[in-house]
C-alpha cells in the first residue's frame, strides 16, 4: 500500500510538472515571438513589393530594419529555449543583427553587395532555423523548419543570379517574407494551441 502511494504521488507531481503554469508562460512567451517574427516578415513582404520602383537606398533601409528586428526576436527565442536549439537561435540571431547593422550603417551599397548580404543572411539563417526545429518536438516545428527551406531557397536564388536589379531582389525577398511571414503565424497559433507541449520543445 506504501508503494502504491508513492506511486501514486510521483504520477500525480508528473502531471503537475507538465502542467505547471511556467510551462503554460514558456509555451505563450514562444508563440509571441514567432507572432512577430511572422507580423514582421508579413509587413516587411508587403512593404517591399509594394514600393513602386524601390531604390537600392530604401531596399537597404527596409532590409536592415526587417533582419535587425528578426535577428533580435530570435536571440530571445534562443534565450527562452531549452537544449540545442538554444544555440542554433541565438547564432541565426546574431547573423541577423551583423547583418542588419552592416546594411543600415553602410546604406550606399551597391545591388550586388545588398544581393550578396541578402543571400548569405537567407541561406545561414535557414540553416539554423532547420537546425533549430529539428531539436524540437511538438507544435509548429514543420512550419518552422518550412521557413527555413524557403530561407535557403531564396538566399541560394538570390546569390546565384548576382547580378539582377534592386526591384528583381525585391520581389524575391518580398515573396520570401510573406510566405515565412505566413508559416511563423501559422505555427504560433499552433504553439498557442497546445502550450504545455511547448513545454518540452
Amino acid at each position: 500500500m506504501h508503494g502504491e502511494h508513492e506511486n501514486a504521488t510521483a504520477a500525480t507531481d508528473s502531471g503537475r510538472d507538465l502542467a505547471h503554469p511556467a510551462g503554460t508562460e514558456l509555451g505563450h512567451r514562444f508563440a509571441v515571438l514567432l507572432g512577430v517574427r511572422g507580423l514582421l516578415a508579413v509587413v516587411f513582404g508587403v512593404l517591399v513589393l509594394i514600393w513602386p520602383g524601390i531604390t537600392v537606398l530604401a531596399l537597404a533601409f527596409v532590409f536592415a530594419a526587417y533582419v535587425l528586428a528578426d535577428g533580435i526576436g530570435m536571440i530571445i527565442s534562443g534565450f527562452g529555449a531549452r537544449g540545442g536549439r538554444r544555440w542554433s537561435y541565438v547564432l541565426a540571431g546574431v547573423v541577423g543583427v551583423i547583418a542588419g547593422l552592416a546594411a543600415a550603417f553602410w546604406p550606399a551599397v551597391t545591388v550586388l553587395v545588398l544581393v550578396l548580404w541578402a543571400g548569405a543572411w537567407a541561406v545561414v539563417t535557414g540553416v539554423l532555423e532547420i537546425a533549430a526545429a529539428l531539436r524540437r518536438e511538438g507544435s509548429g516545428r514543420w512550419l518552422v523548419a518550412l521557413a527555413g527551406v524557403l530561407s535557403i531557397v531564396a538566399g541560394l536564388f538570390i546569390l546565384i543570379w548576382p547580378r539582377i536589379g534592386a526591384l528583381a531582389l525585391a520581389t524575391v525577398l518580398g515573396v520570401y517574407g510573406l510566405a515565412a511571414g505566413v508559416f511563423f503565424l501559422w505555427a504560433a497559433w499552433q504553439v498557442r494551441r497546445a502550450p504545455v507541449v511547448a513545454l518540452r520543445l
